[in-house]
């Protein structure tokens, strides 16, 4: 195996059939593709090299404008999230590029003598999707030694109306009542009572504040934060699902999916 690796280096898997979620049908489909690589160490000994992986999903709509707005802005979001340098422009980047930047770094750090595998990931999920929406999770994982890998995970709504990336703002009538409920249901899973200052429960700020990185799901509107964010790194991610039974009046009309 890790001959034929050391020859090609590149892999490229195309899925054809959507990702196992529970998601509404979509009449516009995607697919997810895969760019592995493996640096040239792992030839000689996969304990010692650095490791490559991206997956994301293509859409595969109809409409060009449509299917290239989406696609170019999972593509830039994508490259941001893997690359050292997210300020760099998108379109003087590619995944290869990304990659042997990441591979380089990893040979100049092994020729200090430290002999440590290193890994750079990044999975997808399409957590949400129906004729109007198509929602998007990007999971980054980082090894480069240290006490422990970095993770971040960025989300992201596509209208398909367009092809529109979606903010709270555009999603929500009310901003400040959808906040509330966030903010009722944070405390609520935490057991902290309303009166009490979230510093003093051991996270970051005084008073709640409304993450900007949200996604659809089949339950509800999930809310994220990353590690750091918002609490310790050792209190993990912090999520919140606002279920759409209590999104009535709230989210606008077009994105409240039918409850039965």
């Amino acid at each position: 195996m890790w001959k034929l690796l050391a020859f090609g280096g590149i892999l490229f898997i195309l899925f054809g059939a959507c990702q196992e979620e529970q998601v509404e049908s979509l009449s516009l489909p995607y697919h997810f593709v895969e760019f592995v690589q493996y640096s040239p160490e792992c030839a000689v000994d996969s304990t010692k090299c650095a490791v490559f992986k991206a997956a994301y999903p293509n859409f595969d709509s109809a409409d060009a404008d449509v299917k290239d707005q989406i696609n170019n802005s999972i593509m830039e979001y994508l490259l941001q999230l893997l690359s050292d340098q997210p300020e760099a422009k998108p379109d003087q980047q590619s995944l290869q590029e990304v990659a042997n930047d990441f591979f380089r770094d990893y040979q100049e750090f092994s020729f200090g003598g430290f002999d440590m595998p290193w890994e750079l990931y990044c999975s997808s999920e399409v957590t949400y999707a129906n004729e109007k929406l198509f929602s998007v999770s990007l999971n980054s994982y980082r090894f480069t030694g240290g006490a422990h890998p970095n993770t971040f995970t960025s989300m992201f709504n596509f209208d398909l109306d367009g092809g529109r990336l979606l903010s709270v703002d555009d999603i929500v009538v009310d901003y400040e009542a959808f906040k509330k409920i966030a903010e009722e249901i944070f405390r609520f899973e935490r057991q902290i009572d309303p009166e009490v200052p979230l510093q003093e429960a051991g996270f970051f700020m005084e008073s709640f504040q409304l993450s900007t990185n949200f996604a659809f799901t089949s339950e509800g509107i999930k809310l994220y934060y990353n590690p750091y964010e918002i609490a310790p790194y050792a209190a993990g991610i912090t999520e919140i699902i606002i279920p759409y039974s209590r999104l009535a009046g709230v989210l606008k009309s077009r994105y409240l999916p039918q409850l039965s």
